[in-house]
């Protein structure tokens, strides 16, 4: 045998070998495709997303409560404590420490 042949042999068996391998990867892909995943949920879950939805989409303002105190201080009515106020600027100063 020459080596040309020995060659011509070996370049042969690494085609098949590279086409063999290409059609497993092929019929496996087919095989994946072919399969698919799905997820339900219960209506728990789908009620605390729906709740979830209406929290983000709900303002941080409480609209009722703001115009409540603009007409107290409009009118003069509004007091505000000294005492709770110090206090809650002591806590937060604590709780920025801590």
């Amino acid at each position: 045998m020459r080596i040309e042949d020995k060659i011509s042999l070996s370049l042969k068996k690494t085609e098949q070998s590279e086409q063999t391998k290409t059609k497993k990867s092929e019929s496996s892909s087919v095989k994946k495709s072919a399969e698919t995943d799905s997820v339900s949920l219960s209506s728990g879950a789908k009620e605390a997303v729906a709740v979830s939805k209406k929290l983000k989409a709900a303002s941080d303002i409480r609209i009722d409560l703001v115009n409540e105190i603009r007409g107290k201080i409009e009118n003069g009515t509004y007091e505000v404590s000294g005492k709770q106020v110090a206090e809650k600027v002591v806590n937060a100063a604590i709780d920025d420490i801590f």
